[in-house]
């Protein structure tokens, strides 16, 4: 069976204000005319651009997991997730709108009763960014790479999931823009955004990760 062949991406956006436009609408994902592929333009014209070729095509996670690994092959990407302190999580976070709760009033990721945010990955962090911005809620982080959680390759300590508070507001963005799935193995409810980022409602939080584990 011949593999599907998806047409390229194309981009109606510019790349922000340091960075030159994008061509509209004949501009591929790889062709932004500014070669300083820095954090801006990642953040603001690659991310973008990729995320809505995989809502425009419906790709399933197994293959969204397929582009990014012919990507990171292609581009010679590091297998290593890169890591932030919980200072500069806290930072990243802060600046977004975003704060950081612990029922210990701590961030020593050897306490469970803290909320440490040392050694996540970075792409975790910015995905909470992302859903702040377009929620537009309160988002409250409660759990991060502290010990407590459950193991597992893609688990809190290594730098895979959030725990945020859960609210009214967060809730209905949840529930009403992304796709309901199959429940998690424990039960709880679980949607997926176009991304490939699952969000999982339980009692008392809601727990985003970066990738799906079924845990």
């Amino acid at each position: 069976m011949s593999p599907t062949r998806y047409p390229p991406p194309r981009i109606g956006f510019h790349c922000g204000s340091e960075l030159k436009k994008c061509r509209a609408q004949e501009t591929r994902l790889f062709a932004c005319q500014d070669t300083s592929h820095d954090e801006k333009y990642i953040r603001d014209c690659f991310l973008p651009s990729l995320l809505g070729w995989f809502a425009h095509h419906n790709l399933s996670a197994t293959d969204k997991m397929k582009v990014l690994a012919v990507l990171a092959a292609t581009l010679g990407l590091a297998s290593a997730q890169a890591k932030l302190t919980n200072s500069q999580a806290v930072s990243q976070l802060s600046a977004s709108g975003i704060s950081v709760s612990s029922s210990g009033g701590c961030s020593d990721r050897n306490t469970p009763t803290c909320t440490s945010l040392e050694q996540v990955n970075a792409v975790t962090i910015a995905g909470a960014k992302t859903l702040k911005g377009a929620c537009g809620c309160t988002v409250t982080v409660t759990g991060g790479t502290e010990v407590g959680h459950a193991s597992g390759t893609y688990s809190h300590y290594n730098g895979y999931k959030l725990d945020f508070s859960k609210t009214s507001g967060l809730n209905s963005y949840v529930t009403n823009t992304f796709t309901r799935i199959a429940d998690r193995g424990d039960g709880y409810p679980q949607w997926q955004a176009a991304s490939g980022n699952l969000y999982c409602v339980s009692v008392d939080e809601g727990c985003f990760m970066t990738k799906a584990d079924n845990k």
